[in-house]
């Protein structure tokens, strides 16, 4: 896979945006109408704009495809803890490795910015993510309510699995 991964850039929004709501649409099974899709332009924008060095998308394009842009993760570091989440791959571009890079990257950023620790959630439905996180080094730590309980249909129990990787 002939890749990149960078920070991401205010001309980045639209499709960032795009891309996760594509993504997070397997998680729109337990919530209500209003809240199916994952995020929005002005939540995108405010992470680039504010600039913070802590905090950056990161996005995967393919130079080959004109830049065409193939996933994007968030990432923040606190202290010693790195976290990262909304980890979005174009359906085009799955089972080609662009996952995996986008979490390596997650991974050197954090350890970049004083992380020692790597912390993310997963939805416990996700049986298809749960063994690939493993297979990367995550264990799981903790299993915890939803934390938005208000977006969840009446009647579904969701919790977040919670998954932490040493980084050396």
């Amino acid at each position: 896979m002939a890749s990149q991964i960078r920070e991401a850039k205010a001309s980045d929004v639209d499709e960032i945006v795009r891309v996760t709501n594509e993504a997070f649409l397997a998680d729109a099974y337990f919530k209500k109408e209003e809240f199916h899709l994952r995020t929005n332009v002005g939540f995108v924008e405010g992470v680039i704009e504010k600039n913070d060095e802590h905090e950056k998308f990161l996005v995967c394009d393919d130079p080959n495809e004109g830049g065409k842009l193939l996933g994007s993760v968030l990432v923040s570091v606190h202290k010693s803890i790195g976290h990262f989440g909304m980890v979005s791959v174009t359906n085009s571009a799955r089972n080609r490795g662009v996952g995996g890079s986008l979490i390596f990257a997650a991974e050197a950023f954090c350890q970049g910015h004083g992380a020692t620790v790597l912390e993310m959630p997963v939805i416990h439905s996700r049986e298809d993510l749960i063994p690939w996180y493993k297979k990367k080094g995550y264990e799981q730590f903790d299993d915890v309510p939803f934390e938005a309980p208000e977006i969840v249909l009446d009647g579904v129990q969701v919790r977040m699995l919670m998954f932490r990787k040493k980084l050396e």
